[in-house]
């Protein structure tokens, strides 16, 4: 696994929280006297859905820059691909198309020689 993927994921997991987690936070909001017990539930929930949309944005932002990074070389090597002036699959295919034209002409050339030197 590259240094990026395991990055990305530790970046991902630092965003994810489990319900376990979410209380204990809660719980010692509530110990601090910062809430209250009838607000836990909710507290808790509100925790996990804001765990949950931070993650489903950071997912997204990189994704986006995935993107952009798979795009930019991919500019890139075919830039580089054709500055070596590789032949490309379209390019062998009109080849082949033109050197089996040249064979049919070949044959008909060599048909009509030795009718010629039969005469």
């Amino acid at each position: 696994m590259s240094i990026l993927q395991k990055t990305v994921l530790a970046s991902i997991g630092a965003f994810n929280l489990t319900r376990k987690k979410a209380e204990e936070v809660i719980d010692q909001l509530i110990k601090n006297g910062e809430l209250t017990k009838s607000d836990r539930k909710n507290a808790v929930l509100e925790l996990l859905d804001k765990a949950d949309k931070s993650t489903a944005d950071f997912r997204a932002k990189v994704t986006k820059e995935v993107g952009k990074v798979s795009d930019k070389i991919g500019a890139e090597v075919t830039k580089a691909i054709s500055k070596l002036k590789v032949a490309r699959r379209d390019d062998v295919a009109d080849l082949n198309k033109k050197f089996d034209k040249l064979l049919k002409s070949v044959a008909r050339m060599e048909k009509k020689l030795a009718d010629a030197i039969k005469k």
